[in-house]
């Protein structure tokens, strides 16, 4: 009975592994197709993709979580996703985009050049 519960769980992990990999990668493949498509990508678009990366790191991690390639992999997206994901709220909103600019020519990390404009 028991080899016969653990073959039965054994299924539904490799299920939802599978899954779950060729959903998230299913929209990353979208985003990379309308992104060399149409050489502009959307916030929200990139957000999503970060998110499916991210989902499939955890997925492997879960998994495997003795591999190092697969430790290295999501401590590498895990470590990139927070500051992408605040560059993208700020150059995404014109708001903060102009007080960073603002913030980085007080502190003098600008250009030489006097005539420094925000967009």
């Amino acid at each position: 009975m028991e080899s016969g519960l653990q073959s039965f769980f054994t299924l539904i992990i490799v299920v939802q592994f599978t899954i779950g990999n060729l959903s998230n990668g299913f929209v990353v493949l979208i985003n990379c197709i309308d992104w060399v498509s149409k050489r502009k990508l959307s916030s929200v678009d990139q957000i999503l993709s970060t998110l499916a990366l991210s989902r499939i790191g955890v997925i492997w991690e879960i998994l495997m979580p003795q591999s190092d390639l697969v430790h290295a992999l999501c401590l590498a997206i895990g470590l990139i996703y927070p500051s992408s994901h605040s560059l993208i709220l700020i150059l995404g909103n014109s708001k903060l985009r102009q007080a960073s600019l603002l913030v980085l020519r007080q502190l003098k990390c600008g250009t030489k050049d006097e005539t420094f404009t925000t967009p």
